[in-house]
């Protein structure tokens, strides 16, 4: 393995590791409103909100990667 191959398979790593990462992050946070919905003596929403921004985030953050991971696999390290 030369140099640029080494160097897009760590890009890759990092990618799938921060595409992983906001998967998960997604998943508990849908979790989370779930279990807020289910609990009607809640009368807070401020809460809910502040779970809505972050699934909004992580969402957007998982798009920005995946574009990421699409734009990697583009890159052929054995051309010059």
């Amino acid at each position: 393995m030369n140099e640029k191959e080494a160097l897009l398979q760590a890009c890759f790593s990092y990618v799938n590791k921060r595409i992983a990462t906001y998967k998960d992050e997604i998943v508990t946070i849908q979790e989370s409103i779930d279990a807020n919905n289910k609990c009607d003596d809640i009368d807070d929403d401020s809460g809910r909100g502040k779970l809505y921004k972050d699934l909004d985030k992580n969402t957007q953050h998982l798009s920005e990667a995946t574009k990421t991971l699409e734009i990697l696999k583009l890159i052929n390290p054995k051309k010059n």
